[in-house]
C-alpha cells in the first residue's frame, strides 16, 4: 500500500482572455491543498513563453516578479511541495533556449528503482554531453535526484525538460515526445508542457496524479488539480478527470486526445462510483471524531486501502473527489494552518479540512 504523499498544484488556461489573472486567482483557491513553498507561471506572448519563479506562496511571487502584468492568453502555474533546493527547484522548468516550459506533480514511488535511478543518470550525462544545461544543478547529492558528471544534483522535472527539448530537437513531434519522455522515464504524476511554437495549445499527460479539464461555454479551457480552483463566474459545458496514460492538447474549444500513449505496463486503479463511496465513508469516519482542521497528507491514507494491490492507485485524484463532494454538499470546512516555508523566514500556509 502506498502511503508517500508529495503533491504540487497546477493551473492553466487558453482561451480569449489574458491568462495571468486567471492562473493567479486559479492558483490562490487551490494553494493550500498542496504546495505553496516554490511557485512560477509561464505565459506565451504570442512569440515567446515568458516565465518567472520563486521560493515561497503565490504572494512571493507576485510580490517579487512581474507575472501579474505577463501577457497572453495561454499559460499555467505552479506551487511546489517542500522537497529541498533552490529559487531553481521551483517550477516551471525551462530548456536552455526557453522554448520549453514544462511542469509536474508527482513522485517516482514505484518507479523510484535502481535500474530507473541508473536509466536517470545515464540520460542526463548524455544530455550534459551534448550541450543541454539544467538550471537546478545544485551541490549534490540530494536524495534520489540524479546527478551530473561533477557530482551536481539536479531536479527530475528539469532532467525530463531537457530530455523532451532533446526529441523534439530531434525532430520527434510534441505530443510523441512527451508520450516517449513519460514512457522512458514514468512517474506517478501529471506533466504539463509549453512550447515557443505553440502559441495557443498546451499538452497534459498523466498516469495518476489529478488534472482535472474544463470547457467553458464560451470555449475557454480551464485545467488545474481539483475543480475547486477553477472560477465560479464561469459556465462550463463539460468538467472531467484527465484519463491516465494518454497524451492530449488543450486548445481554445477543448481537450484533443493525440495517438501518442504513455507505454506503462501496469494498470491504473479506476475511481469507480462503488470505490468512491467506499472511500467516502472511511474519510469521513476519519474527519468526523477531529476537533481540529487538518491538512491532506494526512487524510489520504484514511482510505488508502480502498485500491487492488496489483494496480496503481489514485490516491490523490481521490482525495479531491471527497472534498469537492464535501464542498458541493456545503460541508466542507477550510482553515488556513501555517507551517514552516522552504527557506529560513518563509511561511507556508495550508488548508486544513474539518467538516462543518
Amino acid at each position: 500500500m502506498r502511503l508517500e504523499v508529495k503533491m504540487c498544484n497546477i493551473a492553466g488556461y487558453v482561451g480569449k482572455k489574458q491568462a495571468a489573472p486567471i492562473l493567479i486567482e486559479m492558483m490562490r483557491r487551490e494553494e493550500g491543498y498542496a504546495g505553496g513553498f516554490y511557485t512560477g507561471m509561464t505565459v506565451h506572448d504570442g512569440k515567446h513563453l515568458v516565465s518567472d519563479k520563486v521560493i515561497g506562496g503565490l504572494d512571493h511571487l507576485l510580490a517579487e516578479t512581474e507575472c501579474r502584468d505577463f501577457v497572453g492568453t495561454c499559460g499555467f502555474i505552479h506551487s511546489r511541495s517542500k522537497s529541498g533546493g533552490n529559487r531553481e527547484w521551483a517550477q516551471p522548468f525551462l530548456s536552455g533556449d526557453r522554448r520549453s516550459s514544462l511542469i509536474a506533480n508527482g513522485a517516482s514511488v514505484r518507479f523510484r528503482t535502481e535500474a530507473m535511478m541508473n536509466k536517470s543518470r545515464d540520460m542526463a550525462l548524455m544530455l550534459e554531453k551534448r550541450g543541454y544545461t539544467f538550471g537546478s544543478r545544485v551541490p549534490g547529492p540530494i536524495g534520489s535526484y540524479p546527478l551530473l558528471s561533477d557530482g551536481t544534483a539536479i531536479h527530475s522535472t528539469d532532467l525530463r525538460c531537457q530530455y523532451l527539448t532533446y526529441l523534439i530537437d530531434e525532430g520527434v513531434p510534441i505530443d510523441k515526445a512527451l508520450g516517449r519522455m513519460m514512457s522512458e522515464l514514468p512517474c506517478e504524476a501529471v506533466f504539463v508542457l509549453m512550447r515557443e511554437e505553440m502559441p495557443d495549445g498546451i499538452f497534459l499527460t498523466r498516469i495518476n496524479y489529478p488534472m482535472t479539464v474544463g470547457v467553458a461555454e464560451d470555449g475557454d479551457v480551464y485545467f488545474a488539480t481539483t475543480r475547486l480552483a477553477f472560477p465560479e463566474d464561469v459556465s462550463f459545458r463539460k468538467m472531467w478527470l484527465l484519463p491516465p496514460k494518454r497524451v492530449f492538447c488543450v486548445k481554445e474549444g477543448g481537450c484533443l486526445a493525440s495517438s501518442a500513449e504513455v507505454a506503462v505496463e501496469e494498470q491504473v486503479a479506476s475511481i469507480t462510483p462503488k470505490l468512491e463511496e467506499r472511500a467516502y465513508t472511511l474519510f469521513l469516519n476519519a474527519l468526523t471524531p477531529l476537533s481540529e482542521p487538518v491538512t491532506a497528507s494526512s487524510l489520504i491514507p484514511s482510505y488508502a486501502e480502498v485500491w487492488p494491490e496489483e494496480e496503481i492507485d489514485q490516491n490523490e485524484p481521490l482525495f479531491y473527489t471527497l472534498i469537492e463532494r464535501l464542498a458541493a454538499e456545503g460541508r466542507l470546512g477550510v482553515s488556513p494552518i501555517p507551517v514552516e516555508g522552504a527557506a529560513e523566514g518563509y511561511i507556508a500556509n495550508r488548508f486544513g479540512i474539518y467538516l462543518k
